[in-house]
């Protein structure tokens, strides 16, 4: 199945990301069939800026034209899935930019089999650490109406001081709540707790079409002693594949074709490699621009 994951859908082209996007104050602009949505914004009334990321087919510069002039668009942001460019890279993109808007490159897991054999593809250091658990307990806390806003809010205020010790971004409390409320029945968080019941890990993973998104995490100090990220990291898996996904997708991992969007991710990044899976590294990002009815 991880052979094959360029075939499924991206996260961004469900109508549960349009749902967040939205509340964002992005408009869901239809690119086509067969070819997936974009997203577009006005800013002071005027000008308009689309994204267009991991669309199903490629576009071709005429029709990129076509929806810059009827949007009376300033830019079109371009981030295409894997091996979608090919030779009509040149014509299709006016400028490789180096502000990608998602992670370029990122770790997917083939969970589409038995725990034992996704257990011996991880690391001897990750299968170490996870014996080693034995004070913490967790709890899945799937998306739906009934979710105790207290929950959300205990999750997101340890991954903020996590996000915040690192120099990470960290999206606010009510962009969580609103991605919460966007997934309804396609999304969890996993808590992890220690003894005492203080939450020392947490993920916060979203669902589409057979793959899971480690969308967020965090841990605290004490968290971190207790090799809490990495029994958070299993359960996460573990409930994926219970509810019939075939890939976890680890997300952002450093790249150096990225390397000022992505060199704090090095630390991460090498926590998540030890959990298997195949690198996947997308074409990259494009920006086509046009000012006074030019294109650059």
């Amino acid at each position: 199945m991880l052979e094959s994951y360029h075939i499924i859908e991206d996260l961004r082209q469900s109508d549960n990301w349009a749902r967040f996007m939205k509340s964002l104050g992005w408009e869901k602009v239809f690119l086509g069939d067969g070819v997936g949505i974009g997203y577009l914004r006005k800013f002071l009334g005027i000008f308009t800026i689309i994204k267009i990321q991991r669309p199903r087919k490629l576009l071709d510069e005429k029709e990129i034209d076509a929806l810059a002039r009827k949007n009376k668009a300033i830019l079109v942001k371009i981030e295409p899935k894997q091996g979608e460019i090919g030779e009509a890279q040149p014509r299709s993109y006016k400028k490789y930019d180096n502000w990608p808007l998602l992670p370029p490159s990122e770790i997917h897991l083939n969970i589409d089999r038995g725990e034992e054999e996704i257990l011996k593809s991880f690391s001897e250091n990750a299968r170490r650490n996870l014996k080693k658990i034995s004070e913490l307990r967790f709890q899945i806390s799937e998306f739906k109406k009934e979710l105790d806003p207290t929950t959300i809010e205990r999750f997101w205020k340890m991954f903020s001081i996590s996000g915040e010790e690192k120099g990470y971004f960290v999206e606010n409390l009510n962009i969580l709540k609103n991605k919460i409320g966007s997934f309804l029945g396609n999304g969890y968080l996993v808590l992890v707790e220690d003894t005492k019941g203080d939450l020392v890990a947490g993920i916060c993973v979203l669902e589409h079409n057979g793959m899971a998104y480690y969308d967020l995490a965090g841990a605290t100090k004490e968290g971190k002693k207790l090799n809490a990220p990495y029994f958070a990291l299993w359960q996460a898996i573990l409930e994926a594949k219970k509810r019939g996904c075939e890939v976890f997708n680890l997300e952002g991992v450093y790249d150096p074709r990225f390397h000022d969007f992505t060199k704090k991710w090095k630390g991460f990044t090498e926590f998540k490699s030890r959990f298997g899976g195949l690198k996947v590294e997308y074409p990259g990002s494009f920006s086509k621009w046009y000012l006074f009815g030019h294109h650059f």
